[in-house]
């Protein structure tokens, strides 16, 4: 059974003033955590990240997930046991009405390749804006 949004989104570090969890001697590690934040929120909170195949921290954080895409993946394939997320194109924010995980594919950088993954209240995510699921080529959404 998935573990209650509250406790996710209570176990968030960006909800702890926690933006760069990844970090040597207080500067980042990585550009980009929105991974290693997902990752700890979900280890934070009781999920397994044992079964993850994709790219962790070399720094020796066993729970910094490095790929938003990988994380989305192995979620969307049954890691963390919150099901099958709803997929959709062309999304808007005011179509979430209910929280949830939430991935956002191709949607920034270069060629637009880069990606997001989040936790959404119905109103808010913990480290991004409403504005990326406009700019998203897909949204995956996994309702809590």
């Amino acid at each position: 059974m998935a573990v209650a949004f509250g406790t996710l989104w209570a176990n968030h570090p960006a909800n702890k003033g926690l933006d760069e969890p990844c970090a040597t001697n207080g500067n980042g590690n990585f550009e980009n955590q929105c991974a290693i934040r997902m990752g700890v929120a979900l280890a934070n909170s009781g999920v397994s990240l044992a079964g993850f195949r994709g790219a962790r921290c070399w720094f020796g954080h066993k729970n910094h997930v490095l790929r938003a895409q990988e994380l989305a993946d192995w979620l969307a394939n049954g890691g963390g046991g919150f099901g099958s997320p709803t997929v959709h194109r062309n999304a808007k924010s005011s179509s979430y009405l209910n929280s949830g995980i939430v991935f956002f594919k191709n949607f920034w950088g270069v060629g637009n390749q880069g990606d997001h993954i989040d936790l959404w209240d119905g109103r808010q995510m913990t480290k991004g804006d409403p504005v990326y699921f406009d700019a998203s080529e897909e949204v995956w959404f996994w309702q809590l």
